[in-house]
């Protein structure tokens, strides 16, 4: 129940419209250009050309296309770029068929909503609207005020509703290169440290898209007549790039390069650039890593990757000391590489240690280890390509997905132990924590014990680091942690509150004046547990992923319930058991199983729920790929990162 019944009703009014939608059905499409045209204007233009094909009503945003009539499965057209004359060809698909009051057309309704912004001679800024031509010019300061909305559509309980806001941006007159120019006037001496002081993180706008950008940094070593490599692989210099892309002609052939460094955005939005990465394959294998570059580049646009071609490196032969030297000289002399990825050829262990040593601890750099029988698969090529691309842009700090988990400030922890059984059955001890709201950015560490040594020795090393780089990237320390720890059987579960809680207490004593609340709870998989569902013909069914068995069956000396978070498709439902061992954040029995079964949905490597939550697993990947692989701590330069995976 959503609707309050105490206080006192009183009128309102609020700036949203209703919205009553008129269309039978909504297209989606997706438009491909070949060469590839990274103007966005100039793609709307070569749509706008064939609207005898797609209709005068359209909506597009360069690459999704909206229309309300439904075309061919696939549509082949041809344009030609009106600033060089290249002949392009485009390719309209057909991906969805949406319900006007599908979720899913939210998007296709924003998209109509900046199409009749740009009627009204609105010019997109950012997220809004502004009208220049109505501007309140303070010639006094040298600004320019431009008048305009911020408006969007969302959907409410009381259905589709525009909101609508009034919106201004304040803008200055002068151009970087007058405040180049004014600085040199003023003392030419220390030019260039003067620039960088006064412009560095200044927002500025581009007019020719009217997008605005922070500078970060001043390249004074590029010039417009300098070279740069395009997505497509294609060296062009500045000059050529804006005559060709935007008919802009460069008159100031000595100005220094701008740089901006776009932020990684949290949620599905948040995807990695795949570039400065190299390939390494045997001449065996030349076709076959050819053949998965073509379709990473076909498949990184539609999942919102950036892609560039990478630094191919054929080997003579696939002797291990042949990969390792080839990366060792490669890595040494390249010091901007963010991935490597090397296709072998069969189930060499010697090799992939090889490689995931060389790369997590020596020279340390993201790596994705393929087998070439796993890409000679031609049929299922672009699923696979898609499943390397998605854990290649976790690897490198990107986002796949998120969840709303309604606890402010609060850092999650999954631990689990890995036994070696070639060193003596040597113990490593995986340590997951989250870093941010989302549950999307993940720190990591590890600790060797000795053998036989379940429970944690090395915990308060593992948690006051994760609390200090907690500090460091939100500057303030977590107030609620939850701890799952996994791999404790019952037996030892007494040890765990005498043992290892401790541990985790008396980390907070490092920091001055800070009690955090804390939850522990143990997960237990091995148990012979099974849910089954009662149908209505009276037959036992497999539950649904979400089940929870919190009573009768439980423990009478702990906290503890079953959860069946994973989808089954074969034989009974085993649940997973969680055993809350300590609970000072005094969540309720409901919200500690809410959020453990959230914590099941953020498995990048899966696409649905898993087992256990998301921390547990990523700490029992790290603690197996040190152990098996690595034998030592992964270098310090990957915490933040899921290379592990």
């Amino acid at each position: 129940m959503k609707k309050g019944s105490s206080g006192t009703s009183i009128p309102l009014a609020v700036n949203l419209t209703k919205i009553h939608c008129q269309n039978e059905a909504v297209y989606q499409y997706h438009v491909t250009f070949s060469p590839n045209i990274e103007c966005r204007n100039i793609r709307y233009g070569m749509l706008k050309e064939h609207h005898p094909v797609t209709g005068k009503t359209t909506a597009f945003d360069g690459s999704i296309l909206y229309l309300p009539v439904k075309l061919p499965e696939v549509v082949a057209l041809k344009s030609q770029r009106k600033t060089d004359g290249m002949e392009v060809d485009m390719k309209i698909q057909l991906t969805k068929i949406l319900q006007p009051n599908s979720d899913l057309c939210i998007s296709y309704y924003n998209v109509v909503l900046r199409r009749a912004m740009r009627l009204l001679e609105l010019k997109l800024v950012g997220r809004n609207f502004y009208d220049p031509t109505s501007a309140i010019v303070l010639p006094q300061y040298r600004l320019q005020i431009w008048p305009g909305y911020s408006a969007s559509i969302r959907r409410t309980d009381g259905g589709l509703m525009l909101l609508v806001d009034v919106s201004h941006k304040v803008i200055r007159n002068d151009s970087v290169i007058d405040i180049m120019q004014a600085i040199y006037q003023k003392s030419s001496e220390n030019f260039q440290d003067d620039c960088t002081k006064q412009l560095v993180g200044s927002i500025i706008m581009t007019k020719y898209n009217n997008r605005t950008y922070r500078i970060d940094d001043i390249d004074w070593d590029k010039a417009p007549t300098s070279y740069f490599r395009m997505a497509n692989g294609r060296e062009i210099t500045f000059c050529d790039y804006y005559s060709q892309a935007y008919g802009i002609t460069i008159q100031d052939l000595n100005q220094p390069l701008l740089v901006y460094r776009p932020k990684q955005k949290y949620g599905p939005q948040g995807q990695a650039m795949l570039h400065c990465w190299a390939l390494l394959y045997t001449k065996q294998s030349a076709t076959h890593a050819k053949d998965l570059v073509s379709f990473m580049s076909k498949v990184a646009e539609p999942i919102g990757m950036t892609f560039q071609q990478p630094a191919y490196i054929e080997l003579k032969d696939d002797r291990t000391q042949t990969y390792v030297r080839t990366l060792q000289s490669y890595l040494g002399s390249n010091g901007s590489v963010k991935l490597v990825v090397c296709i072998v050829t069969g189930n060499r262990d010697d090799l992939y240690h090889a490689i995931k040593k060389l790369c997590c601890v020596q020279s340390p750099v993201s790596s994705q280890v393929i087998n070439v029988r796993t890409v000679s698969q031609t049929v299922r090529m672009r699923s696979i390509c898609q499943k390397i691309l998605l854990q290649i842009n976790c690897k490198l700090g990107g986002e796949l997905w998120g969840v709303d988990i309604p606890l402010k400030q609060l850092m999650v922890i999954g631990m689990d132990v890995y036994h070696d059984p070639v060193r003596g059955k040597q113990s490593v001890v995986g340590f997951v924590a989250s870093m941010n709201k989302a549950m999307t950015k993940w720190f990591s560490k590890v600790a060797f014990q000795m053998a036989n040594q379940e429970i944690i020795d090395g915990l308060k090393i593992c948690m006051v680091a994760s609390l200090k780089k907690y500090y460091e990237i939100n500057h303030c320390l977590p107030e609620k942690i939850a701890v799952y720890r996994d791999g404790v059987s019952d037996g030892q579960l007494n040890t765990v509150t005498d043992y290892e809680l401790p541990q985790l207490l008396k980390c907070f004593e490092v920091f001055s004046d800070y009690h955090p609340k804390m939850m522990v709870i143990v997960v237990q998989k091995r148990i012979s547990t099974n849910l089954y569902a009662k149908a209505a013909s009276g037959r036992l069914e497999v539950p649904p992923p979400g089940t929870v068995m919190d009573h009768t069956v439980t423990s009478r000396e702990w906290t503890d319930f079953f959860l069946l978070a994973h989808t089954i498709r074969q034989g009974c439902g085993i649940p997973t058991h969680y055993i809350c061992v300590y609970n000072s954040l005094k969540l309720s029995p409901d919200h500690m199983q809410r959020l453990t079964f959230k914590l099941c949905h953020l498995y990048w490597n899966w696409s649905g729920t898993i087992r256990v939550p998301a921390p547990c697993k990523y700490a029992h990947k790290l603690a197996f790929l040190c152990g098996q692989s690595l034998h030592q701590e992964p270098a310090a330069l990957l915490s933040e990162l899921l290379f592990y995976l």
